[in-house]
């Protein structure tokens, strides 16, 4: 995880927060969450206005919606793709 990814940010420091549970995870693990927090990085800002305290609940709803919008995509491809082999068929 790259130190100046997210600046001097409350994000940032929320992420070093939990720099030893990080660690402690599989490398497999660490990889998704690594991952699942890169893609929730467009939701930076739910952590910077979140009120004191609620750091981690906003870091995870920003993994949740990034997650959902994925699930939604990956459902629209696979409509899509249902929809041409049943026009094929």
């Amino acid at each position: 995880m790259s130190e100046d990814l997210f600046g001097n940010s409350r994000l940032k420091n929320e992420l070093r927060n939990w720099k030893n549970f990080i660690e402690s995870l599989s490398p497999e693990d660490r990889e998704l969450l690594l991952r699942a927090i890169q893609n929730a990085t467009a939701y930076g800002e739910f952590v910077e206005i979140a009120p004191r305290g609620h750091e981690t609940e906003a870091l995870l709803l920003g993994i949740l919606l990034s997650q959902q919008k994925k699930i939604e995509e990956l459902k629209r491809f696979f409509d899509s793709r249902r929809n041409i082999n049943e026009t094929e068929g």
